[in-house]
């Protein structure tokens, strides 16, 4: 399965050109199960590749949990929750559409860390300075520093909060502070406070396999830290394309709203 290139990689067209990019020594498509991951000139871990969640396939049930147990909510997240599983008939159903944020009438970006759970994939690209992820879902992407900086003294609050890196060894360690609470953490409704910090542990077990251990503290909606962990498979052969989920009018109903003028 191939995809076609969405406008979010126009940046990796960039970045690919750059002498800023460390050169990446990734081996050709193809290569065996349980071939050694690959390696930047300087000798880190090449993260580089595009991926998709373990299974591929989409799931709506209770698996798209970051973790396979209920996490310790708060009273305050455990009524958040509560509203946005109202009138379910099943536990392993999504939260209500009609509340759920990304979705209409809302269509708010679907967040981090939400968007590792999302249908599609994503592509890595590494530089000395920073991580880029970038995800067809929703065409957004993130930037994980990993140039010795510190978190801003009081970063506004967004989507996908703001990120800095540094490698242990083979690993990536990144912490993420700087949310808005207008998201839910996962499809199920589990909802998150601005004081939300996730906690990233990302390492390519091998050529084909990328991990990621999470480890989620928000003192306002969950009673203590709690972990979860996901596997990607490496896609050699596949390209970022546009994925969304809102609904638009058709092209003439657009056109109507927008007085019929179309371009000359």
């Amino acid at each position: 399965m191939q995809k076609r290139f969405g406008w979010i990689l126009a940046g990796v067209a960039a970045l690919a050109f750059s002498p800023f990019l460390i050169a990446q020594t990734t081996p050709p498509s193809g290569a065996a199960a349980g071939t050694p991951a690959p390696r930047t000139l300087d000798g880190q871990p090449d993260l580089s590749g595009v991926w998709v969640r373990l299974p591929a396939a989409r799931q709506i049930s209770i698996t798209d949990l970051f973790a396979p147990e209920e996490p310790p909510m708060t009273p305050w997240a455990r009524e958040r929750y509560a509203a946005a599983r109202e009138g379910l008939s099943s536990p392993t159903q999504q939260g209500r559409d009609e509340i759920d944020p990304i979705l209409y009438p809302f269509c708010l970006p679907v967040g981090f860390p939400r968007i590792y759970l999302r249908p599609g994939a994503m592509q890595i690209a590494q530089t000395r300075d920073a991580v880029y992820m970038f995800f067809d879902n929703y065409r957004v992407g993130r930037q994980i520093h990993t140039n010795g900086r510190k978190h801003p003294e009081d970063p506004p609050p967004s989507f996908l909060g703001y990120s800095i890196g540094r490698w242990e060894g083979d690993t990536l360690v990144t912490d993420t502070v700087g949310f808005n609470d207008l998201t839910w953490l996962d499809s199920m409704g589990h909802p998150h406070s601005t004081a939300l910090r996730v906690e990233e542990r990302i390492r390519r077990l091998d050529q084909n396999t990328l991990e990621i251990a999470f480890l989620f503290d928000d003192p306002k909606a969950y009673t203590r830290p709690w972990r979860g962990k996901k596997l990607f498979e490496l896609k050699p052969d596949w390209e970022l394309m546009e994925y969304t989920i809102c609904e638009i009018p058709s092209g003439e109903d657009w056109w109507k709203a927008h007085g019929g003028k179309r371009e000359p």
